[in-house]
């Protein structure tokens, strides 16, 4: 990700495990249960800025600090902030086969996310001491440190409680393609969450796109996703303080997707 302060590019990689198992009661019923964990890469940054003020080993820094409280030792030379974040998420499924013209497969689901987001930095010492009394455009650097310090993530795990369902549908249009399309509403319950703004408690992700067969079991899918508020409840280790300004925006997504069945 790009951004127009400091720190101006960070790594947004994860890594991701899933595990899904089935219990068919029918012909056209199924439960499922589901478990997801993702682990943020961890993020080490040279340079912050706080309001006006930069900090860090960048040209562009103001100031410049060090601590040899053993606390920090994880911090590689130059580092200032060292920041981490997992989340899973468990989630029960009742999947219904229908037969209409709408819909050919409806979810219903009850889930619940738990996130953990810890941070390090000795930026946090700049609110006591001599050099939190010092001023800087105007403001102290005890009040530049302590207002920029609340958007980072909090380090208390917190709860996401979600109810959604979710429909498919897929209509042949000749022998060699069909059109699909794939809507996901969900509704958001936030518990111990410390907001900073009002967040929405809701969103949903509408996919559609053509999928063409090539060969006997083989299929390419040219499809685009939109978010109604961005990945808000659909990957959870995304969302925290420092991002959740982002969460009241659109994201979308274009999709090329080729299968092979065996």
């Amino acid at each position: 990700m790009k951004r127009d302060t400091y720190p101006k590019s960070l790594s947004l990689n994860a890594k991701s495990d899933y595990l899904e198992l089935f219990y068919i009661t029918g012909d056209y019923h199924a439960y499922s249960i589901s478990y997801k964990n993702q682990i943020a890469d961890t993020q080490r940054i040279r340079c912050y800025t706080l309001g006006s003020l930069t900090i860090g080993s960048c040209e562009d820094a103001s100031i410049n600090i060090s601590n040899s409280n053993p606390k920090y030792d994880s911090l590689n030379d130059g580092e200032i902030f060292l920041i981490d974040g997992n989340s899973s998420d468990v989630r029960i499924n009742s999947i219904y086969a229908l037969d209409n013209n709408y819909v050919n497969e409806l979810t219903i689901y009850l889930s619940q996310g738990t996130s953990k987001f810890d941070w390090l930095s000795p930026i946090e010492t700049l609110t006591t001491g001599f050099i939190s009394n010092l001023t800087y455009g105007g403001e102290t650097i005890k009040n530049i440190v302590s207002n920029g310090l609340r958007n980072m993530p909090q380090k208390d795990k917190f709860l996401i409680n979600k109810f959604g369902f979710n429909i498919k549908n897929e209509y042949q249009l000749n022998q060699f393609s069909s059109y699909f399309y794939d809507l996901d509403f969900v509704y958001l319950n936030f518990d111990g969450y410390e907001a900073n703004q009002s967040i929405k408690n809701y969103n949903y992700k509408f996919t559609s796109g053509i999928k063409f067969y090539l060969y006997e079991n083989l299929s390419l899918s040219l499809s685009s996703t939109i978010y109604k508020n961005n990945l808000l409840g659909f990957e959870d280790i995304t969302f925290n303080q420092r991002s959740e300004h982002h969460f009241d925006k659109e994201f979308g997504l274009l999709n090329i997707n080729l299968r092979y069945f065996f």
